[in-house]
């Protein structure tokens, strides 16, 4: 909910049911928002960028790419499902969270 707000994003009818329904289960506590402003953090299924990758996972890239950086959209999807799996969405290729990594693109 924090990068929803962060970033005005829309939430169809069934995601804030979701979200709702999410947030129902949780306690005093368990969740704190981010200090405004607050660098992202390294998702917690992978190391920090600069450590060891675990097992056969690739070196996590960090959030080094942007859509920019990418001539197509299948070109932006095949590097961030390399790193996906192991690190989530590190560089946010997806704005809309529709799974596909930099839909704008060509």
């Amino acid at each position: 909910m924090h990068v929803k707000d962060h970033w005005q994003l829309a939430a169809d009818p069934a995601e804030i049911e979701t979200l709702r329904s999410i947030l129902a289960g949780c306690g005093p506590g368990d969740f704190a928002p981010p200090a405004p402003d607050a660098p992202a953090a390294v998702p917690a299924a992978g190391p920090a960028p600069d450590g060891p990758p675990a097992g056969d996972a690739p070196p996590n890239p960090g959030d080094t790419k942007n859509c920019g950086d990418f001539g197509t959209q299948a070109e932006a999807q095949a590097w961030h499902d390399t790193y996906s799996a192991h690190y989530g969405d590190v560089a946010r290729l997806y704005a809309d969270g529709d799974g596909t990594a930099c839909a704008s693109l060509p």
